[in-house]
């Protein structure tokens, strides 16, 4: 056989229970065709055989980010985006000063849209209304972009070429808030009036859009990603998708279901639809995910406008129940925004009878994000057969802040032992643009549950091993996205996804584990990093 590449000379993690470790792996046409001791792989090799020593670093399956936006991601880094998430401007005088310099520089009428607001994090921060906005850029559409992409705010002339007026119906599962005269106020509720609210800056141009989507690829190579999961796919966006020529990141597309359906071309090994995605109820940071109890009365919930109020889901279970039986009819996989217990419980509802209608043996139905899920909810999952993405980097950045708004049912957000208890094949996020992309960071805060700012460990009951977390990140998450049968471990007969680190996750301890550098990734035996 004519081996192309060898890796030898470090520890090679493969995640397949059948043969745990190797000491090499051997790769042809970018698929892997050897898994085994150091002299058994490289008596295949050939006088053109590229052998790379790892020099003790360790080798392990690249890493699956299951719940991504690549497209949102592009479009953070378009002109007349400004850029304010909490890793780039940690302090709200940072973010004001940023959004400053931004209206002062540009030109009179140029949109601008800021991108990452988030007050839990940067408590100085005011709310953006239309009238603050409206002093803040005088001559100027600018549009503000919660953090979580659930609420956004627009002063007059962002409004106004937007094309929100009170003539302006709502899109299906969001809303302008208007006030009682039914006038707009500038504020936007959910997917996709948040993003319409933004306007002309986080629409990217034709010409721009290769470039910039390119981009977003090699930030998630740089993480040591492989396969990122697309949860917002615009159907019209296919074609940009399968247009680049070498792409650093595979992706799995879940098109919005709130938006038309439109043919594109064919899924391939790079590029592939597998379902359908909606957004039963809101985020917790802005007061719409829909609990079963109110927020606690506390002076942050107040300031944040939250406190003893509840949200509510986006669509009836019907609706629900409508979607998953048109879904499962066509054999297509559905993916659930669901972060409140009562919006959890409205969709295994609209699941179950969904099933009874167009029974499913394999369905793979997906909960994502899954903050307040109780340890029933995951057992009746279970059962159901559903799946769950679990956004853990909650955990590690608003942790801290977690218990003023929720009291005791912080110790159980993103419950990722009760879900495995449970017996629920799971897969750790960081719906990247919210949080960046961080495989190793999000298998440390998965086994330590310690948040970043206090070191606070938030229900230590929920901890998993590390093991299992490394599962979480690569095998399960590719099950979880329909592509086992080629990534997601280090097999004979898959794509030769790698990523290399500077150290086992196995064997350092559970603190050290997000510090680990990624020293390169490859792609189909590629190097992309």
């Amino acid at each position: 056989m004519n081996n192309e590449l060898v890796l030898t000379g470090g520890p090679i993690v493969t995640m397949d229970p059948a043969n745990p470790t190797a000491e090499a792996v051997a790769v042809s046409g970018g698929v892997i065709t050897a898994v085994g001791t150091r002299a058994a792989v490289l008596g295949l090799a050939g006088p053109a055989t590229e052998i790379v020593d790892l020099g003790g670093n360790a080798l392990l399956p690249g890493f699956v980010e299951a719940h991504g936006h690549p497209s949102l991601g592009m479009s953070f880094r378009g002109r007349g985006v400004i850029d304010v998430r909490a890793p780039v401007c940690p302090t709200s005088e940072q973010v004001l000063a940023k959004v400053r310099a931004a209206v002062a520089t540009a030109e009179p009428g140029e949109a601008l849209a800021v991108v990452g607001w988030e007050e839990l994090l940067r408590p100085e921060l005011p709310e953006p209304t239309r009238e603050y906005l409206d002093h803040l850029a005088p001559r100027n559409p600018l549009a503000v972009l919660h953090n979580s992409a659930h609420s956004a705010w627009g002063n007059t002339l962002a409004m106004a070429a937007a094309g929100i007026n009170r003539d302006t119906p709502d899109p299906e599962g969001s809303w302008f808030v208007r006030d009682k005269n039914g006038d707009p106020t500038g504020r936007a509720e959910e997917i996709p009036a948040t993003i319409i609210m933004a306007g002309a800056p986080l629409a990217v141009t034709p010409e721009e859009a290769p470039v910039l989507l390119a981009r977003e690829y090699a930030a998630y190579a740089a993480a040591g990603v492989t396969t990122v999961g697309e949860l917002a796919l615009d159907p019209s966006s296919r074609p940009l998708f399968h247009a680049q020529a070498h792409p650093a990141v595979r992706v799995r597309a879940y098109r919005m279901s709130n938006r038309p359906d439109v043919d594109g071309p064919a899924g391939g090994p790079l590029f592939r639809d597998v379902g359908v995605k909606l957004w039963a109820d809101g985020s917790p940071w802005v007061g719409t995910f829909a609990a079963s109890f109110p927020y606690q009365d506390t002076e942050l919930s107040r300031r944040l406008g939250v406190a003893g109020k509840r949200g509510c889901c986006n669509y009836t279970q019907a609706q629900v129940r409508a979607l998953c039986v048109e879904a499962l009819a066509t054999g297509e996989q559905i993916a659930v925004h669901a972060q409140g217990d009562t919006a959890i419980d409205l969709v295994l509802d609209a699941i179950e009878a969904a099933l009874r209608e167009v029974p499913r043996e394999d369905h793979r139905t997906r909960l994502e994000h899954c903050c307040l899920m109780t340890g029933r909810q995951y057992r009746r999952a279970a059962e159901l057969g559903v799946t769950c993405s679990l956004f853990l980097a909650h955990v590690r950045y608003w942790g801290d802040v977690m218990g003023e708004l929720f009291g005791e049912r912080a110790q159980g957000w993103t419950a990722a032992r009760s879900a495995l208890d449970a017996g629920i094949r799971i897969s750790l996020h960081n719906d990247v643009p919210v949080t960046p992309s961080e495989p190793l960071r999000n298998i440390e805060v998965a086994v330590t549950r310690r948040t970043a700012g206090r070191g606070l460990v938030l229900g230590a009951a929920e901890r998993i091993t590390v093991e299992e977390a490394l599962r979480a990140v690569t095998i399960d998450a590719a099950w979880q996205l329909r592509s086992e049968h080629e990534v997601g471990s280090v097999e004979v007969g898959k794509q030769a996804d790698f990523v290399v680190l500077s150290a086992d996750p196995r064997a350092v301890e559970p603190e050290e584990i997000g510090d680990i550098e990624v020293l390169r990734t490859y792609l189909s035996g590629r190097p992309t990093s």
